[in-house]
Formats: C-alpha cells, structure tokens, sequence
C-alpha cells in the first residue's frame, strides 16, 4: 500500500469511528505533502463541510470536480458548499449537467430559494414532491415560495401537508402561525399555536409564538401569560423579554415595563434598548428616549424602531426627519404583510358609492320590537373617535363597543344569503335581533344598557346602519382633513385591508375623499339622525362639546365624564393605535399638526382642500 491509499485507508477507518478531529488532522498533513489523491481531496471536502468551514470544503471539492467533472457526488457536495457560503448564483450552473432527481431537485430548489429566484424554486420544488410527496421539509420550504409570490393560500396549504406528515415538528406549526398572521387570520393563527402548544409546550418558541397569536387574537391576559412563560424558558432571549415588554407599553401597563427592564439587566443585549427608549418617551424624557434609540441595533425590524423613532422627531419638531422615519416604518410594514388578494378598500368604497347612486329612493320604516337602539360613533380614522367613546363611557348605564366587528359581521351574512344585498322587512328584524345575539356574545349583558357602538370607518355601512336602526343617533367625529390623513400616514396599524389605505400619503388622501363621497351620498339619501362634533373643539373645549353630544343620545352630562385619565383606566387599555394618547389629560399638541409638514403634504393637498374647504377648514 502506498502513501497516498494508507492516507486515504487511516481517514476513512477514522471516519467510520466517528474520530473527526484525527481525521483532519491527517487530511491536512497529506494534502500539506502533496498527497492529493482523488480520494484525499472527497474525504476533506467532507470533514470540513462538517466542522463548518465551508470555504476549504469549496476549496477541495472544486479541485476534485476539475479531476472528475462526471463525478455526481462531487457535484452534490460542492453545491451544498455553495449553498452554505450563500454563493446561490453558483449552484444551478453546477447542477445543470446532472439528470433530474429528489437529491439534486432539493439542492436547486433550496438554492433557487434562498438566492431570491422564487418562481424557479416553486417549479423545481413541484417536482420534487411530485415524486417525494413525504418530504415534509420541502413542503415547508415550498410555502416560503408560495409566500413570497404572494399566494397565502398554497402556502397555507403546503405547511398543513408538512405537518400532516410529522405532527410532532414544531418548526411547522411556527411557519403555519407565521403565514396565518401575514394573511390576516389571527383566529386560525392561534388555533395553529394552541396545537403547537399541547404538542410540545416547552419546545423552542412555542410560548413566545403563542403569546403573540394570542395578542394578535386580543386575548391579553392568555398573551401574557405565554409570554411570561417564554421569558422563563429562553431567560438570555431577548425576544421574550421585548414582546412582554411591548405588550406591557400599549396596555399602558408602564410600571411593569419598567419592572421587566430591571428584571433584564444588562445580560440581553442592545436590543432591550428599545424598552428602555419607549419608557422614558411614555415619562415625557423625550432627549433620554432620543439618545437610548438611536442605540437600537438594526436587529430590530425597521417596523419598531423607525416607530419610535418617528415619534421621538415629532414630538422634538423635527418633521422632515420623522416624516422619513415614518415612510421607513410603513415600508417595513407592509413588506410583512404582503397584499391580499381582492380589491383594495378605497375600490370597495367606490363601488359601494356607485350601487348606492343606483339604488331608488326608499322610505325606511321603524321596526316594532323590543331591540335597543345604539348610538353609532363614526368618523375617518385618527379623528378623535377613541378620545370621544373614553369620555362617553363614564356615562352612567352605557357600554362602549370599540370596533366590535358586529355590522361587519352583519353585512357578510346579508351577501351571503340575499343575491343583490337588499333587505325586505322580515329580514330587517331578524338581523336586528342578530345584532343583538352579536352584542351579547361580546359583552354579555349588554343590550339592556345604553348601546354606544364606535367604528371610524363605518361610516361607508351608514346604508345599512339606517336600514337596520333608523333612529339611531350617528355621532360624525369630524377633524381638519389634513391632521387626519398625516395622522393616518404616522400611525402603525396593524395591516388589514383598510389599515393598508394609510402606508402611503397618496393612497391615504385618495381613501379619504373616497370615504367623505360615501358618507355624503348617504346622508343626501337618507333622513339621519346626525350631530356633526369637532375634534379641535372637543380638546378645546370639551364641556361645551360633550354638553351638545349627551343631549344627541339622551343621556345627562355630569362633569366626572370630563376626566379622560380617571376613563382610560377605568375602560382598560384601547384596541386602537390610540392607545397612550387615551391615558393623557386632554392635550392640544396635535391640532394643525400637519401646517408643519406642509412640504411633505403638497402632492396631496388638492385632494384634501376641498374637503377642509367645505368643512370651514383653512388649508
């Protein structure tokens, strides 16, 4: 036996002992000697792809490939060298000469995917399957394709297939939770975790995954508990620790966020500085909260620190800054929430505007039964509705729906038990009775209180509304158009249908107009029962404003309801992007706000001005 085979015979017989270490070891001195058999070159290929050091595996293995060019084994190996070197342009050229097979197949796909060429791996992953239908991996991995090509459904698909075929994979259910959340289905997201989570309660990221579902889901208290058990298993993690702590900040839960920044040290990292910075901006320590943020490292999605950062500009009159900010945050939004499929909001709200002009005239007759009748609080979004329902919900004998998705729901089942969407008188009393079975299974006990029912943006369902509730006093919240579509612009929605109108200004002011023409078209067709309130007044003067409102629904003004501090905790925290403005005495900071970005606003000001010109608004 020469040199070059008792090489090639002592690295293998120590492979086969599982003695790694020795194997390099000798790898290294025959290749240093010269001793670079065809066999040498494999074996170190091989030991250093698995000791991690995928540069010198690359190294060999190409040298090899150059000796054996119709070497298959060669061919693979190399291509997961690439693949860890993320060098993905690489792969498919090497590959092309081998014949189509599962191995070669998932090597492509996976180099396709993760080198962006998402079309490609969705194909080459099809045909993988076609003929390896159990490979759950692949599955998972073909959802991420199906995902970044914007198809929620497949990838849904795909992840269910996975974990049809292993139930006790976590990673699944967590890529499951993760689509579901994109595509906008909280429930089915934290049905997905629920399962995860009976699987295997302690795996890793089950709890943090699972809190989230649960917030996302609004069911709070479960969400904190969940993630006070993630902070208990990952204790060194910092995501744990920044989502308690953020679930903490919009609940206005203040002192426990601070008490959880002490209970982290500093043993997690920059990434805490978020907490630290969102603390002292909620103390009013706008310079200490501007000088821990721009800390934050870059590991925090744009999403969160451009939030807080856009922020911190405002409110330190710096509107170039954070109008820039802003842009950034809605950027990184909605690259997480990709567009769902369908019409945008603004054509529903056309399209609703033009079946309403072609619907004839009706006289609307009042029902004779025993179902309350709410008062509505509508208005564009950002115009003061959440301050208004805090004050009204001091009211004596009154409950407070605050966006309960109850016409909504409404309006679903109409269309799909009636073709044109039209009512008769039957039909009109029992989805009034239907409200009030809705009502009920949201806040039992409801329907023999004083019904105040507030949702901005219903007023484009006023047609219903009436149909149902004739009587019913409407609340219109009205605001400078300009404040509001800023507002809109700044605020970090959670990205559903509508909520996607506000990521750009444009969109944001053509929403509006498209809004205002509906209402408008409404109340011209129907005999409401209307009071117009003015967000500038309300926070200028709010007695006077209140005193108009209580006598529009038939309830006494008592001056208590005045205290919007004493009714933010009482009501608990908003299920609105209003959250920490409703813990704060009533503040005028936010009035005419958007005369200083009037640079930013120009492109939409023709659309805007019309609107503020008719509402007696200066532009």
């Amino acid at each position: 036996m020469n040199g070059i085979d008792r090489d090639a015979h002592a690295i293998g017989t120590l492979l086969r002992e599982g003695r790694d270490d020795e194997a390099r070891t000798i790898t290294a001195a025959a290749l240093a000697a010269g001793r670079d058999s065809d066999a040498v070159l494999a074996f170190a290929g091989l030991l250093y792809a698995r000791a991690g050091d995928a540069a010198r595996a690359a190294v060999h293995l190409e040298e090899l490939l150059r000796r054996r060019p119709d070497d298959r084994a060669t061919r693979l190996n190399l291509a997961g060298a690439f693949i860890a070197l993320e060098l993905f342009d690489r792969v498919a050229p090497l590959l092309a000469p081998l014949p189509a097979d599962p191995a070669v197949d998932r090597l492509a796909a996976f180099a396709a995917l993760r080198g962006h060429d998402v079309a490609r791996a969705r194909e080459l992953y099809h045909r993988l399957l076609g003929v390896a239908p159990r490979d759950a991996d692949s599955w998972a991995n073909l959802a991420s394709a199906e995902m970044a090509l914007g198809d929620h459904a497949a990838a849904v698909a795909a992840l269910e297939q996975a974990i049809t075929i292993n139930r006790r994979d976590t990673r699944f259910y967590l890529a499951l939770a993760d689509v579901l959340g994109r595509a906008g289905r909280p429930a089915d997201r934290l049905r997905v975790m629920n399962d995860a989570a009976a699987i295997a309660p302690d795996a890793t990221g089950v709890q943090l995954a699972l809190g989230l579902a649960q917030a996302a889901a609004e069911e709070t208290g479960p969400a904190e508990q969940s993630l006070r058990r993630a902070v208990a298993l990952m204790p060194d993690h910092p995501a744990a620790y920044l989502e308690l702590g953020l679930l903490y900040e919009t609940q206005n839960r203040l002192d426990e966020l601070d008490a959880l920044i002490v209970d982290a040290g500093d043993r997690l990292g920059a990434e805490l500085g978020l907490l630290r910075a969102w603390s002292a901006f909620r103390a009013g320590n706008l310079d200490e909260a501007a000088a821990i943020a721009r800390t934050v490292p870059d590991t925090i999605s744009d999403l969160r620190r451009c939030h807080l950062l856009a922020q911190l500009a405002d409110r330190r009159g710096d509107p170039a800054s954070a109008y820039a900010l802003f842009e950034r945050m809605n950027a990184d939004s909605v690259r997480g929430a990709p567009l769902p499929e369908g019409p945008t909001y603004r054509e529903t709200v056309l399209a609703s505007i033009e079946t309403l002009r072609a619907m004839p005239p009706a006289v609307v007759a009042l029902q004779d039964d025993d179902v309350p009748t709410p008062t509505f609080i509508v208005g564009f979004p950002r115009s003061g509705t959440t301050l208004l329902d805090t004050l009204l919900g001091q009211l004596s004998d009154t409950v407070i729906l605050e966006e309960r998705p109850l016409i909504a729901t409404i309006e679903r089942e109409i269309e799909a038990r009636s073709k044109n969407g039209q009512l008769d008188t039957e039909m009109v009393g029992l989805f009034r009775q239907r409200y009030v079975a809705l009502l009920e299974q949201a806040l039992p006990g409801a329907s023999s209180r004083r019904i105040v029912d507030k949702h901005p943006l219903h007023m484009t369902r006023i047609p219903l509304i009436h149909r149902l509730f004739p009587a019913a006093p409407v609340i219109l919240v009205e605001r400078h158009p300009c404040d509001v579509v800023l507002s809109c612009f700044m605020a970090n929605f959670t990205l559903n249908r509508a909520m996607r109108s506000f990521v750009n200004i444009e969109e944001a002011a053509l929403t509006y107009d498209a809004v205002f023409t509906a209402w408008h078209e409404a109340e011209r067709r129907f005999d409401m029962n209307v009071l117009r309130v003015r967000y500038e007044r309300l926070v200028s003067q709010p007695e006077a404003e209140l005193r108009r409102i209580t006598d529009h629904i038939g309830a006494m003004f008592t001056p208590d309801i005045l205290d919007n501090v004493a009714a933010a905790k009482v009501r608990g925290p908003a299920r609105t992007a209003s959250y920490s403005q409703v813990t704060e005495p009533i503040y005028q900071r936010a009035v005419a706000r958007w005369k200083r970005y009037r640079r930013q606003l120009e492109p939409v000001l023709p659309i805007l001005a019309p609107w503020a010109e008719r509402m007696g608004y200066e532009v």
